[in-house]
């Protein structure tokens, strides 16, 4: 899987506000940043 630095960053600020958002790939928010790594 290739991760964009947009994703990596979007990640970072969403996991240090709410880890749990992010922890598992297939909820909302880690799917949104992937999205973001695509260039949505």
């Amino acid at each position: 899987m290739l991760v964009d630095a947009s994703e990596v960053e979007a990640l970072t600020a969403i996991r240090a506000i709410d880890a749990v958002a992010v922890a598992d790939e297939n909820q909302f928010w880690a799917a949104a940043a992937e999205e973001l790594g695509y260039g949505m």
